[in-house]
This record gives structure tokens, C-alpha cells and sequence, in this order.
């Protein structure tokens, strides 16, 4: 998914602010459920709040696995912002 920018380069969210963005409640909601299920053991997650902050954590199990999909994560990244 690309991200869509209005004529001045600014990107423009898909839902107004205070609205959640329900491709992101989606996902969290279904990694909570495997979490709590303890299917998933650990994660790394990186995030974006509405003002462009950035976050990120990392807790439970880790593995050279999960740098390489790290990896992965980070190619589709930046192929969304070419």
C-alpha cells in the first residue's frame, strides 16, 4: 500500500483525526487474539502516530527468524514510499 499525498507532498490519512483507522484495529485486534491464544510468543513492532512520531517494541521470544522478517517489512516499506 502506497500512501497518498495531497499537491503540497503531505500525506493524507485515511480517516479524520480521533477516528481509528480500521485496518489498523483489524490487525492489532487479530494479534491480540493469537497473543492471548499464545500462538504468538514474541514480537517487534514499529509504529506511526498521526503527528508522524514514531515508536517501536520488542518483548517475548526472538529469533534470527524474526530479523528476517523484519527485513521483509522493511523492503515493503520503503517500496511504499518510492
Amino acid at each position: 500500500m502506497t500512501n497518498v499525498v495531497n499537491l503540497s507532498g503531505e500525506v493524507v490519512f485515511p480517516t479524520a483525526p480521533g477516528e481509528p483507522d480500521m485496518n489498523v484495529v483489524r490487525e492489532l485486534e487479530d494479534l491480540l487474539e493469537k497473543a492471548r491464544s499464545g500462538e504468538i510468543v514474541g514480537i517487534a513492532a514499529s509504529y506511526t502516530y498521526r503527528d508522524y512520531a514514531t515508536g517501536s517494541k520488542l518483548t517475548g521470544v526472538t529469533s534470527y527468524s524474526l530479523v528476517g522478517r523484519l527485513e521483509e517489512v522493511k523492503a515493503d516499506i520503503l517500496k511504499s514510499l518510492a
